[in-house]
């Protein structure tokens, strides 16, 4: 059995505009869903990059400084993975 959670999201107006716009070309699917697909696609781009920096930092929780070192070289490196 799936469990579905229902939450409130704060988006930006224009945002919220264009998916209408987008839900409103394809009449069977509503807004909702193309919520919940771009959230699938964001976590399953998240677990592509599963060896980051930032998935990284998740896994060492409480002791970030001897996984990472210094900070600024820690935002360094994030940063360059963004790019």
């Amino acid at each position: 059995m799936r469990v579905v959670y229902k939450t409130t999201l704060y988006i930006p107006e224009q945002d919220l505009l264009t998916l209408k716009a987008l839900a409103l070309k394809s009449p069977r699917k509503q807004l909702t869903y193309h919520i919940q697909q771009a959230i699938k696609r964001y976590l399953a781009d998240a677990e592509k990059g599963a060896g980051s920096t930032h998935r990284r930092f998740l896994q060492c929780r409480g002791i970030a400084k001897k996984c990472f070192g210094d900070a600024v070289d820690y935002q360094r490196k994030l940063r360059q993975e963004w790019e």
